[in-house]
């Protein structure tokens, strides 16, 4: 049905009045028992029910809603791919128009920011609608009004990060400039308050002064704590400490109010393809799977919401104050395709939990209003619109898991971190062992098969190992175990004797029944907390790096660990020579000259554009490595170690190291494989054995042990991708203000509908050419036999003059020619997929020139000039050592055919190869963080941005396969000489003398108390029970629980 009538501004016209009726004649089928249906004028945009009569005369005298040409209100079902894109001011009208179709903001508007009488929510719906339709100021266009104006003003701040003072500045400026009586505002805090009226708002729940109890609910009105009695006001109704909610039901109902998000929030059901054994999304996991085959009633309905929780501290006062944090709760809505997973736009924040102390035990006390929702959406559900569909339904949703960095695993699954039995998933069985001053968990022998060689062997850590493997603890057996925890009172009172109390040996590590636990599904997850790779690989990274390089404070090979050795008697080559007060050399350790060549190497290393950071910063003046982020490590472990190494230590050193980089980068890969997660199971016991063997007992923190979890988990979970931190510590509020984010919430939503200025919905990538000059666009057209343009200018054929380019950017990605590489970074290493011998066969090379070839009719093809390097199989020019290819850059092959098309390369980056000279290059492939393995589905909701859609292998890594040969080799290096220290170093030891008794107390099980008291607890400052002295944050700062202030950039 043609409906152009409705933009048609002649009302009284034949063709809008005919229009018009035909509305009404299909709008009668919708009229409800009274004879009312939603009114689609432009002063009621389907908010308003009236009877037919009166809708007629507002549409004659109103004009219809511009945007609305699919009457989804009145019946029918929204087939359409793209809304029609209108004008700025249409692009609002339907943003509020989904906003406000089911009384979204019905929870009132942030408290701080407005006046304390607050306007209904009809007044302010009308306040709203009315400064949309005020133009900006007499005789301005009419596409532009006061709110669209303030929209877009916000944008420009946020994306290009203006300060509050400079936003003040510019609206004084366009105050002199605009005519007098315009509607501009004139503070940066107008502005604020005019959009709180489109966000959701937070409520504000106090806090007892003690982290006893929330003012909530039934106690909402009390004056005085009901747990431990103190007043709940500081002085005139000030609190002590106040609680940020920002409920979660809203967000989700706004998810599928709008068109834009409504369709994505059923891609994993309709969208996603399955693809028995691979793993590619969250759905493609064990543990999702099993929770819908227990739950059928929920997961027939693919609009059920699986929701992921996570939580992490930060310093709101940046490097200002270290003894302050707060803790934000964030949602992640799962039913997203990956690309939209990642996005922090898609994150939830539900809480914001005051410091200024760390949480300890406390944290199920400000999860209850979380909680309780959450219940609410499993038991009860929400009525919620569908734009997709154009009708009501019963939205319902659960909480799957929880990721978080180590400490804050412990606050959310209330088992203890700290001490012996610091894993949550060997529980009693945790493999420990008490060392000098901390705790070490090695043993990882007991996870070999029964009859397995190494077992018997003394060289590991001085004994034979006969215990089996951790038990599989199911839900029952947890459950039980929880049940027979003694109950304790919440809270830091001086009153409440719980907060220091002996734990019984039969209640392990658990602190208490967590609060997650009254979620009805909540025990029969199979994976209820994720490990956070993220700072597993900073922890690890650090371990190896601080261990290789002899870095004070990071390295695990101080005088303590060679005393833990004889402890343990065993390894007696490492142990200190008390006579001369010397340190044998460590073969896992560098000399400083290795120091020195593997920091130049780490200076000289190019990367990508967008790749990651310059790591050579990280360089210190006397060749060690310092003030690495999260992202850092990440690229350094993954993909610079294990080459950095190769011309250093000794063969097994170098190869055990090779191997536990590669076990991350696999892990990391964005598809994954079941039977290669299998594979990489046994690996990592094999590999954790063999660093056994190496490396003193100081190097396995609880953070190594963790390691043989991940492969596991990712059978269970999926890719590490949508369970790690790094998103989620990006997501935090600014400042640490409630109504930041607000503000921010109100701008994500309707950035959603705003298609002729930049927005972080369509900001384009980093290396994102939005030219369509290099795409091949496939047309469906309805007579095949037509000549298309695209055609007709290929068989013209190209102008004989082509422009030549220094770069050029092909579906995101970069590419240079050689002579125009960066200082710091290398963009023309290229791969191509072709024929050798009738043969496929994976050529390698760099670019030598870009080339723009010209067609008729504005049409241009990229051409890349190569050099083909000789990766002729069995020949010299190329060989594989470690997993790893190393190539010949002075052989040339392919001289006469050396011209590609730019959609044909496959970008790749070469690093010297230190052990064989200039001339050989060792090739890494990259993954470029905007491009997915997704198979192309039949529904049209694909991003194609985001799909890499080569067919090629070229990304998936060889298999790893640790070699289990263990020849003799000694562990001291002996053509370097011993360390020599003086005799103070020994004194603070303990250890001066020829002879050291055993210290048998080391051995002994220590009693473990619980301490609750904030005010002069350990965690506070990273003193805890053992592994805590190694636990290194985000940033790389030590010891610091309850302080987070990572402001990585992940590239």
């Amino acid at each position: 049905m043609d409906r152009s009538w409705i933009s048609n501004p002649d009302r009284i016209s034949a063709e809008y009045v005919v229009g018009v009726n035909q509305f009404l004649q299909i709008a009668r089928e919708t009229v409800d028992d009274i004879g009312c249906t939603l009114c689609p004028c432009k002063n009621c945009i389907n908010r308003v029910k009236r009877h037919i009569g009166e809708i007629r005369r507002h549409l004659l005298h109103h004009d219809f809603l511009s945007t609305y040409t699919v009457w989804v209100e009145h019946g029918e079902v929204d087939h359409s791919e793209e809304p029609a894109h209108g004008s700025v001011a249409d692009e609002m009208e339907e943003a509020f128009h989904d906003a406000t179709r089911d009384h979204y903001f019905d929870i009132g508007s942030t408290s701080d920011m407005l006046s304390p009488e607050q306007p209904a929510d009809s007044e302010r719906y009308d306040n709203l609608f009315e400064q949309l339709k005020t133009p900006l100021y007499d005789g301005c266009n009419d596409t532009i009004s006061a709110l669209t104006f303030v929209v877009k003003l916000m944008h420009l701040k946020v994306l290009n990060k203006w300060t509050d003072r400079s936003f003040d500045m510019l609206i004084k400026l366009l105050q002199e400039v605009l005519p007098p009586g315009n509607q501009c505002p004139d503070s940066y805090y107008s502005t604020r308050k005019m959009l709180c009226d489109v966000g959701l708002g937070y409520e504000q729940i106090d806090v007892c002064k003690y982290d006893c109890s929330l003012f909530y609910g039934e106690y909402n009105t009390d004056q005085d704590c009901h747990v431990c009695g103190t007043s709940r006001y500081i002085r005139m109704k000030i609190p002590h400490k106040r609680l940020r909610y920002f409920p979660i039901t809203p967000h989700l109902k706004r998810l599928y109010s709008s068109k834009s998000t409504a369709t994505l929030m059923r891609w994993h059901k309709e969208g996603r393809v399955v693809e028995p054994g691979v793993l590619r999304h969250p759905a493609d996991g064990e543990a999702w799977q099993n929770f819908d085959s227990l739950n059928e009633q929920f997961a027939s309905d693919p609009r059920s919401i699986r929701l992921g929780l996570a939580s992490d501290g930060f310093n709101p006062f940046g490097n200002m104050s270290t003894t302050y944090s707060m803790w934000p709760v964030v949602l992640i809505p799962y039913n997203l395709p990956p690309w939209k997973i990642a996005a922090k736009t898609n994150y939830l924040l539900s809480l914001l939990i005051p410091g200024p102390k760390s949480l300890t035990k406390d944290f199920d006390v400000f999860m209850r209003p979380l909680i309780d929702e959450l219940k609410l959406l499993w038991n009860v559900g929400t009525d919620c619109f569908d734009a997709h569909e154009g009708k009501k339904f019963k939205l319902f949703a659960s909480v799957i898991w929880t990721v978080s960095d180590f400490p804050a695993y412990a606050y959310l699954s209330d088992w203890s971190t700290h001490g012996k039995l610091a894993c949550l998933v060997c529980l009693e069985d945790t493999r420990h062992m008490s060392i000098r001053g901390k705790q070490c968990y090695m043993g990882h022998r007991c996870f070999l098969e029964a009859e397995h060689p190494w077992r018997n062997r003394k060289d590991f850590d001085g004994t034979v190992e006969v215990r089996p493997p951790p038990r599989r603890f199911e839900s029952s057996h947890i459950l039980a175990q929880l049940d027979a925890i003694s109950p304790r009172q919440p809270g830091k009172a001086p009153s409440n004797s719980s907060r220091k109390r002996k734990r019984l040996s039969s209640e392990l590590n658990w602190l208490k029944k967590s609060i997650l636990f009254e979620l009805p599904y909540w025990s029969s997850l199979k994976l209820r907390h994720n490990l956070d790779v993220m700072h597993i690989e900073k922890n690890v990274c650090d371990n190896i790096v601080g261990t290789l390089m002899d870095i004070e404070g990071k390295t695990k090979d101080m005088l303590k660990a060679r005393m833990d050795l004889k402890d343990l008697d065993y390894k007696h080559e490492l142990h200190l020579d008390l006579d001369g007060k010397t340190k044998p050399f460590a073969s896992y350790t560098f000399t400083k000259e290795e120091c020195r060549g593997f920091c130049e190497y780490i200076k000289a290393v190019k990367l990508p554009d967008g790749f990651g950071s310059n790591i050579g910063c990280c360089v210190t003046e006397n060749y060690k490595l310092s003030g690495m982020k999260t992202h850092d490590s990440h690229i350094l472990l993954q993909k610079l170690l294990p080459v950095g190494i190769i011309s250093f230590l000794t063969e097994p050193v170098r190869e055990t190291l090779i191997e536990f980089c590669q076990f991350f980068e696999k892990l990391c890969a964005r598809t994954l494989r079941v039977d290669e997660l299998r594979e990489m199971q046994r690996s990592i016991i094999l590999i954790l054995c063999k660093l056994e063997k190496i490396y003193p007992p100081a190097f396995f923190t609880i953070m190594v042990h963790l390691c043989v979890h991940l492969p596991e988990q990712a059978i269970l979970g999926g890719p590490v991708q949508y369970r790690w931190m790094y998103g989620t510590e990006r997501s935090r509020p600014d400042g640490s203000i409630a109504e930041a984010y607000v503000i921010d919430e109100a701008l994500t939503f309707l950035s959603r509908y705003m298609r002729n200025i930049e927005t972080r919905f369509n900001r384009a990538e980093r290396n994102w050419d939005n030219s369509t000059l290099n795409t091949v666009t496939l047309q469906k057209q309805a007579n095949p036999s037509t000549v298309t343009e695209d055609l007709y200018s290929l068989a013209v054929g190209p102008e004989e003059r082509y422009v030549s380019q220094e770069a050029c950017v092909v579906n995101g990605i970069r590419f240079r020619s050689t002579v125009h590489d960066g200082l710091r970074t290398q963009c023309s290493g290229i791969s191509n997929l072709a024929q050798h011998d009738g043969i496929d066969h994976m050529f390698y090379g760099v670019i030598l020139e870009v080339m723009e070839v010209v067609y008729i009719r504005g049409r241009k093809v990229l051409v890349f000039r190569c050099q083909w390097f000789k990766s002729m199989p069995n020949s010299n020019s190329i060989f594989d050592q470690y997993n790893m290819t190393s190539i010949n850059i002075k052989s040339s092959w392919y001289e006469d055919q050396s011209y590609i098309l730019a959609t044909q390369a496959r970008q790749v980056f070469y690093f010297p190869n230190l052990q064989r000279g200039d001339n050989w290059k060792i090739i890494q492939k990259v993954s470029h963080r905007h491009l997915y393995d997704i198979p192309v589905s039949t529904v049209d909701d694909i991003d194609e941005n985001t799909v890499d859609d080569n067919d090629d292998d070229d990304e998936i890594l060889p298999p790893l396969q640790p070699n289990t040969t263990l020849e003799p080799s000694s562990l001291v290096r002996h053509d370097i000489a011993p360390i020599h220290f003086p005799d103070q170093f020994f004194v603070e030891l303990n250890i001066l003398g020829p002879n050291l008794p055993r210290n048998d107390h080391l051995f002994e099980e220590e009693e473990e108390e619980e301490d609750d008291d904030d005010d002069d607890d350990d965690e506070e400052d990273g003193v805890d029970e053992g592994q805590w002295d190694d636990y290194t944050d985000s940033d790389g700062n030590e010891n610091e629980d309850s302080v987070h202030t990572d402001d990585d950039d992940i590239s």
